[in-house]
């Protein structure tokens, strides 16, 4: 009976330690900050170890409630015209920050089934028809095609990444806020 109570009690030690833990790297994901697990189990002979083995996590964070960020969506303001997205085209996120200069610093996150070629052709098409100009390419790591424009003290770039089956296009920069309609 004895050996049954030692063999019992030590999961629910374990456990019951686990457990402590669990809720404060649980309050830590949410806020978004770093959690660190043991990859070891105290007890457990076959991984101790002198020092645990740490797994470094990021946990995302939600956007704050009044995050510029929106889900699948754009904000009313967000200069759409200018990205030439397709019908087939998913918008994933986008976010429309207004800045105290009377710009606006933009993002948008699209999949589309388009060729990367495309993709870059028609926003390029696009822009240059609103007088912004091209800036050299620069070569990015991962990137399909990359392509910056200007047009006075505004600037977007495009990135697109290509997956073989979809493109994901990354689109981020800063313009003038839109003429309001309102009067």
């Amino acid at each position: 009976m004895r050996k049954l109570w030692v063999i019992f009690s030590v999961p629910v030690l374990v456990l019951v330690g686990a457990c402590a833990d669990d809720s404060a790297d649980a309050s830590q994901a949410e806020s978004g900050t770093t959690v660190r697990t043991q990859a070891n189990v105290p007890g457990d002979v076959q991984n101790e170890q002198e020092s645990p083995d740490e797994v470094e996590e990021k946990a995302p964070a939600p956007p704050p409630v009044d995050s510029p960020v929106l889900i699948g969506d754009v904000d009313a303001q967000f200069p759409l015209e200018y990205f030439a997205l397709g019908d087939d085209d998913e918008i994933l996120l986008s976010s429309f920050k207004e800045n105290s200069d009377g710009t606006a610093t933009i993002s948008l996150n699209a999949r589309t089934p388009r060729a990367t070629d495309d993709v870059i052709s028609d926003v390029t098409k696009v822009l240059k028809d609103a007088g912004f100009d091209t800036t050299a390419d620069v070569e990015v790591d991962g990137m399909a095609a990359q392509t910056t424009f200007t047009r006075a003290s505004e600037t977007i770039t495009i990135g697109v990444v290509d997956d073989v089956s979809t493109r994901l296009i990354t689109i981020g920069g800063t313009v003038t806020e839109p003429e309001s309609d309102e009067k």
